[in-house]
């Protein structure tokens, strides 16, 4: 009888804080979602494309920017990056190419495909995030551990901001798995992951302003063995944006001389 007396008390919560007059269901949400229209990222905070044209503005403006995360034992992706001038969805991933060094490398693309978000058919993005909550301990918020998880754990791409990348609308993983195995038409993109943003197709490497890793906050292997062997691959394919890193803001790399690198607005 109480937990009868409960779960009514919730109900009426349910009802004064939303309005339904039930527990929602994740049609509910959907059919809530769907009647709002997606923006991307540049139209969310008032950023044009003039503004990345700025010298004032880096890689270094991590607030204005997007980011892509890559696995660190993973450098065959990277590779092939280099070799495609873009980052490519899923689908679109090879899978194998012909390295450098004269020997073809595997790329098992799985995860980039149909079980994620992306639905292998865009590129994953999300914008920066270092904030920290302070009760009685300090812990990261879940999209700074997100942030931290996807991408300051890995290599990964500093993108500008003004490019076509279209938020999703964020669903806790139960939900969004019912959603998936379900038969709800829906127009709209939905995430597990909070902030997450999508391109369609690919992402230019012209639309990258930078390389990143973050030396402090990596802890999985020799870091500094991975810078090596990015370095390596930089110069072999000519990639003329910076390798930074993130933990001290400071260029580890820049191929070219003093005038390219004063060009990309960075400075050693």
């Amino acid at each position: 009888m109480n937990r009868e007396k409960e779960r009514a008390k919730y109900i009426q919560l349910v009802q004064q804080m939303t309005g339904y007059n039930s527990i929602p269901t994740i049609e509910d949400k959907i059919a809530e979602y769907e009647n709002k229209k997606p923006q991307t990222f540049a139209e969310k905070n008032g950023f044009s494309k003039e503004l990345y044209n700025n010298p004032n503005i880096t890689a270094f403006s991590y607030y204005c920017m997007l980011f892509h995360g890559i696995r660190f034992q993973r450098l065959e992706v990277l590779e092939a990056i280099f070799q495609d001038r873009e980052i490519r969805c899923g689908n679109k991933i090879r899978t194998s190419i012909e390295s450098y060094d004269g020997t073809t490398k595997s790329i098992w693309a799985g995860d980039y495909r149909e079980e994620n978000c992306n639905l292998g058919e865009y590129v994953s993005v999300t914008p920066y995030d270092d904030e920290w909550n302070i009760k009685g301990i300090i812990a990261p918020t879940t999209r700074a551990y997100e942030f931290n998880n996807f991408v300051r754990n890995h290599v990964f791409f500093i993108i500008k901001g003004h490019i076509d990348a279209i938020e999703t609308f964020f669903l806790p993983w139960e939900e969004y798995n019912a959603l998936k195995n379900s038969e709800i038409k829906h127009k709209n993109l939905y995430s597990y992951a909070h902030e997450e943003f999508l391109v369609k197709d690919h992402i230019p490497l012209e639309d990258v302003l930078a390389i990143g890793v973050d030396k402090q906050y990596y802890m999985d292997g020799d870091i500094d063995e991975t810078i090596s062997e990015i370095i390596k691959l930089m110069k072999e394919y000519e990639i003329p944006i910076p390798l930074i890193d993130m933990s001290t803001s400071k260029v580890l790399f820049q191929l070219g001389d003093d005038l390219t690198i004063r060009k990309s607005g960075f400075s050693q």
